[in-house]
């Protein structure tokens, strides 16, 4: 279960906020508030991203699925 949110700090954010700990959705969630477009913050969340698209990756190469798009000129074995 989610325990914590962490969002940048913006208007719809905090309605958002808001509206969670309102009567209708009663969710008890911590809210962290940190500054946006800031590398240092962003970090360990972009690499999670790389390993998940780098095992799906792996994954294709390992069924001999063939990739369309922007990686289709590779050559899959």
């Amino acid at each position: 279960m989610t325990k914590y949110i962490r969002l940048d700090i913006a208007g719809e954010n905090k309605l958002f906020e808001q509206f969670s700990k309102s009567s209708d959705w009663k969710f008890n969630w911590q809210f962290e508030y940190m500054p946006r477009d800031t590398p240092q913050h962003n970090h360990m969340a972009k690499l999670g991203f790389a390993v998940i698209i780098n095992k799906g990756r792996a994954l294709g190469r390992s069924t001999n699925i063939i990739c369309t798009g922007k990686h289709s000129r590779q050559q899959l074995i």
